[in-house]
C-alpha cells in the first residue's frame, strides 16, 4: 500500500454517483501500483469496458479499465506508462490481472496525456482508496463525457 499520496486524474468524466467514483479510483489504484509502486499520477482514461484499440482499430476484448501513471522521474521527463486492469465482468471493480505496456512513452505522442489532463478534475489521496462503492453489484456506466 502507498504511504504517498497519488494523484488521480480525470480524462473520462468523474461519475457522478460517488460509490461508483471511489470504486473506479480503487481498482485504477491497484492497476496503477501493480503496473509501477512508484506511481505518483494516475489518468483514469476509461470505465470497465469489454473493448481495445490497437493500431486505431478497436476489437473486443475482455472487461478492463485503462489508466495511464506517472512516477516522479517519469513525471520529470513528460513520460508515462499505460496499463489495463482486467476484471471479471464489465460490473466489476475487484482487478484479477494487470498487463502495463511493455513501453514508457512521451506525453506528446498520441492523445493519451495531453497538456490540459493537468487542468482536469483530479483527486489526491494517501493510500489505498476506500472501496465504498458496488464491488459486483449490478450497475449502469455512466456516460463518459458528463459523468452521469
Amino acid at each position: 500500500m502507498a504511504s504517498r499520496g497519488i494523484e488521480y486524474i480525470w480524462k473520462v468524466a468523474r461519475p457522478k454517483n460517488e460509490a461508483i467514483a471511489k470504486a473506479l479510483m480503487y481498482a485504477a489504484y491497484q492497476t496503477a501500483i501493480q503496473t509501477d509502486p512508484n506511481t505518483s499520477k494516475v489518468l483514469i482514461r476509461s470505465y470497465v469496458h469489454p473493448s481495445t484499440r490497437t493500431c486505431g482499430v478497436y476489437k473486443k476484448d475482455n472487461p478492463h479499465l485503462t489508466i495511464s501513471v506517472k512516477t516522479p522521474k517519469t513525471e520529470l521527463e513528460g513520460k508515462h506508462q499505460s496499463s489495463h486492469g482486467y476484471t471479471p465482468h464489465i460490473n466489476s471493480f475487484n482487478v484479477t490481472k494487470v498487463v502495463p505496456n511493455d513501453y514508457i512513452k512521451d506525453d506528446n505522442v498520441g492523445n493519451t496525456w495531453p497538456a490540459e489532463m493537468e487542468t482536469r478534475p483530479h483527486e489526491t489521496i494517501t493510500g489505498e482508496p476506500a472501496l465504498l462503492g458496488p464491488n459486483d453489484d449490478f450497475i449502469t456506466w455512466p456516460a463518459e463525457e458528463t459523468g452521469e
